[in-house]
């Protein structure tokens, strides 16, 4: 009987969600398409998401990074912050009174750390993830990958 109420369920959720959402999806979309339980889900999540890329306030950050070079070895350094502790770097004027600060230093590598770090491969392609990335990298439809 709970999977007979379950089926039940679904039914009116569909009924009251899908029969509602469809009509504006013919309108507005493509006649013919379906707004089920699975669909009004995508359809929330995608509006969600809008919503909050419409709130958004963008903040000002910035990043110093140095170009540094030692006899034939040449390497990048990014600043950090100061005794271990992560500065936020959040306007011109303070990144131009951490240079005039940094102008006349003459640095040192004090520690260098090598390990290996273990990469493992991405997973096997099922046949929706397939068709997904040849969409995505090559502009592959489904119809062109069956002929």
């Amino acid at each position: 009987m709970n999977l007979v109420n379950a089926q039940q369920a679904r039914r009116v959720l569909d009924r009251l969600v899908g029969y509602e959402i469809s009509p504006i999806l013919w309108k507005k979309v493509k006649w013919g398409l379906s707004a089920g339980r699975v669909q009004s889900v995508a359809v929330k999540l995608i509006c969600e998401r809008e919503l909050e890329i419409n709130n958004f306030v963008p903040e000002e950050y910035w990043s110093i990074t140095a170009k540094l070079k030692n006899k034939n070895k040449q390497f990048e350094a990014k600043f950090y912050g100061k005794d271990n502790e992560k500065l936020e770097l959040k306007n011109k004027e303070q990144v131009d009174q951490i240079l005039n600060n940094l102008k006349d230093v003459e640095y040192k590598v004090i520690n260098v750390k090598k390990q290996e770090k273990k990469k493992s491969p991405l997973p096997p392609f099922t046949t929706s993830s397939l068709q997904q990335e040849a969409f995505k990298k090559l502009n592959f439809t489904t119809k062109r990958l069956c002929q």
